[in-house]
């Protein structure tokens, strides 16, 4: 964990969660009003299907953006709507 966090601050990660930097995950998100299974909402992306938005967690922690264990104990804020009550 010590190394994962040095490499991304030497990288100019951050060590602090920032959902918005991931993306949202909103299952139920309004087919009418979003008919995309991707939709931009006030600047935020925001999936509706998991395998995409888990994906973009992946490129997140490839690209020493965030440490691993960071995403991991913070994901569950990112999920809106349904997502949410799985949690």
């Amino acid at each position: 964990m010590a190394d994962d966090n040095a490499i991304v601050k030497a990288m100019g990660g951050s060590l602090k969660f920032q959902a918005d930097m991931i993306s949202f995950f909103w299952l139920d998100m309004k087919q009418d009003d979003y008919p995309e299974d991707v939709a931009n909402i006030a600047g935020k992306t925001h999936y509706r299907h998991v395998r995409d938005f888990l994906n973009a967690a992946k490129t997140v922690i490839a690209s020493r953006t965030m440490p691993e264990h960071t995403v991991r104990n913070n994901l569950h804020q990112c999920f809106k709507g349904n997502a949410q009550l799985w949690y």
